[in-house]
Parts: structure tokens; C-alpha cells; sequence
């Protein structure tokens, strides 16, 4: 076992080796294993960017007995962390350091992630690996993870990426961060609701928020420049219906007030069915009675409002117009 070791980092890397240097970590002793971190050492995260070196490193990762070898392994990660968290197989190897090491032992990932925390959010790698981050963090590193995350949130909020990680961050249900983020996003409420990504977001915030940010919002909605454009708007109408859901029985009156007048201009959008029928479910609570000039329109279509890390797919909950594609489903 000794002879593999002066060659172990070419061998972790080959397409065939690799996987007898993997059974070999399973039942080296503990010398061995600390002699191969340490000739690995030098070239670990080189080796953790190729598509066969991952899997060797996790491997080793996932074997380390001793606290030596842990100390070479994470010596060698930290000098390219970010590096890794946005490639495409290095990525995992980070994951398997948060999976694997004490908290203490895993810090040097957070001080790198959040000392670049807006390219991260926004690298289609990056933002699965913020949101391990913060399942796998202390309470204090989850703190100050979020703290960090919080700060940016006007800027990743619409990107492709980065709105899954402050989605992730809503679903905690934690009101004095929802409401944090609530309060940043008011000032922008049109832009956010009509933007194709940042659209999600503005719905869990919706829902997230504690009940005054929420009476705000509908308040806000119920002006008539801001309800006509977010009526109209693909996704814009369906923060709107969010926003009917949400609100007290008061407010959803006046919201249904505001929107009825404008539903003509939307008779033919696929999405007017629906937010007719929660205007009727609202309405049936009083004597008013929906004219027949809105009835027999279609159906909206659909879209993905969450990104499943590991198999790269999306989940749905809803369709619009356009399907609001996975932008690297193509590729």
C-alpha cells in the first residue's frame, strides 16, 4: 500500500484508478492515510476540480480518523474555497466538509463564503452550497451567515440563483428576518413582483411576514398605478393573488375594490380564470356578485418556484406564459 503513495494524486485523478484509491481509503491504516493527505496535500484542490479527483477527495474526506488528517485536509481546502464552491465538481467536496467536520473545523468555509457571498448566491453552484451552509452551520455561523446574506439582498434577489438562496432563508419562518427582508423590499415592490425570478421571492415574503409588514404591502397593492401594472404583468399578477390569499378580510375587500375595475384588461390572459376565482372567493363573504363580462377565460399554464440542488431539476407549484424555464436545463 506504501508504493501507491508517492503517485496517490495522479491516481485520485484517472478515470479507472481512482475508484481502487477510494476502496483503498475504506481500509488503509491510520499512518498510511495521514502519509497520502500529506503527499496530497499540495495539489488536493486541483484534484478536487476534476470529474474523477472528486470523488476521491470526498472519499477522503469521508474516511479521515484522526485528527492530523483532518488538520492537512482542511489546511489544503482553504486556500481555494471559493474556487471550489462555484465548480462544478469541486463543489461537493466542499459539501462534504460541511457534512463531515466539526463546526469549529469547518469555519474556514464561512469566512470564504461570506467574504464573497453576492458571486456566490449568484453562481448556479454557489447557491446550493449557501443553502448547505446554512443547514449544516452553528447557530452562531447561521447568524452570521444570514446577517451577511441579508445585507445583499437587493442584489441577488432577481438573479437566476441567488433568489433560491433568500427563498431558502424565508423558509426558516424566522418573522424578524422575514420582516427584515420585507421591509427592503417594499421600496422596489413593483420592480421585484414583475421580475421572472425575484416574482417567488415577493410571494414568500407575503406569506413570511408578520401581519402589520403584511397590512403595508396590501396597502401598497391597493394603489391604482400599482395594481394596474402588477395586474397586467405575467408574473406580477401572481404575487397579486398571493396577496388576496394573505390578507385580512378588510384588506382583501379593498384589494378586490381596486382589481375589478381592471380585470377587462385582462379577459384573454391565462391567468385570469384564476384570480377571478379568488375574487369570487372573497366576495361570496359579502353581497357583492361578480358581472358576466369576466367569465369564460382561460387557464394559466406553469412555473418553477424551487431548484433541487442535487438533481439540477426544478419543482412546480404554478405556470406562466413563458414556463419560466430552468436557465440550465439546456445545457
Amino acid at each position: 500500500m506504501n508504493e501507491i503513495i508517492p503517485h496517490v494524486a495522479e491516481l485520485m485523478t484517472d478515470q479507472y484508478a481512482n475508484f481502487l484509491v477510494q476502496k483503498l481509503f475504506d481500509i488503509m491504516p491510520d499512518d498510511v492515510r495521514y502519509n497520502v493527505a500529506r503527499v496530497a496535500a499540495p495539489k488536493i484542490s486541483m484534484i478536487a476540480l476534476t470529474p474523477h479527483g472528486t470523488f476521491s477527495v470526498q472519499k477522503m474526506i469521508e474516511t479521515i480518523s484522526t485528527r492530523e488528517e483532518m488538520e492537512i485536509v482542511r489546511s489544503a481546502l482553504s486556500k481555494d474555497v471559493v474556487r471550489l464552491v462555484k465548480d462544478t465538481h469541486g463543489n461537493h467536496v466542499i459539501q462534504k466538509v460541511l457534512q463531515r467536520f466539526d463546526y469549529s473545523d469547518k469555519e474556514f468555509i464561512y469566512e470564504a463564503v461570506a467574504s464573497d457571498c453576492v458571486a456566490i448566491a449568484k453562481n448556479k453552484q454557489g447557491c446550493c452550497v449557501l443553502q448547505r451552509c446554512l443547514e449544516h452551520a452553528s447557530p452562531d455561523q447561521k447568524t452570521a451567515l444570514v446577517k451577511h446574506i441579508l445585507s445583499c439582498c437587493l442584489q441577488v434577489v432577481q438573479d437566476p440563483f441567488g433568489n433560491y438562496v433568500l427563498q431558502y432563508v424565508l423558509e426558516a419562518k424566522d418573522s424578524k428576518i422575514n420582516d427584515t427582508i420585507a421591509i427592503a423590499f417594499l421600496p422596489h415592490l413593483v420592480q421585484l413582483c414583475m421580475n421572472k425570478f425575484s416574482s417567488n421571492v415577493m410571494e414568500k415574503v407575503l406569506r413570511g411576514a408578520s401581519v402589520p409588514i403584511q397590512e403595508m404591502y396590501v396597502e401598497t397593492m391597493c394603489n391604482h398605478d400599482i395594481v394596474s401594472q402588477l395586474i397586467q404583468d405575467d408574473f406580477g399578477n401572481y404575487v397579486l393573488q398571493t396577496a388576496l390569499s394573505i390578507a385580512a378580510p378588510s384588506q382583501a375587500e379593498a384589494l378586490v375594490s381596486a382589481i375589478r375595475p381592471l380585470m377587462p384588461l385582462i379577459k384573454s390572459a391565462p391567468y385570469a380564470k384564476k384570480l377571478e376565482g379568488k375574487i369570487d372567493a372573497i366576495t361570496k363573504k359579502t353581497n357583492y356578485r361578480p358581472t358576466a363580462e369576466y367569465e369564460n377565460v382561460n387557464r394559466p399554464n406553469g412555473s418553477p418556484t424551487k431548484y433541487d440542488c442535487v438533481n439540477g431539476t426544478y419543482s412546480h407549484h404554478r405556470m406562466h406564459p413563458d414556463n419560466r424555464s430552468a436557465p440550465w436545463q439546456a445545457s
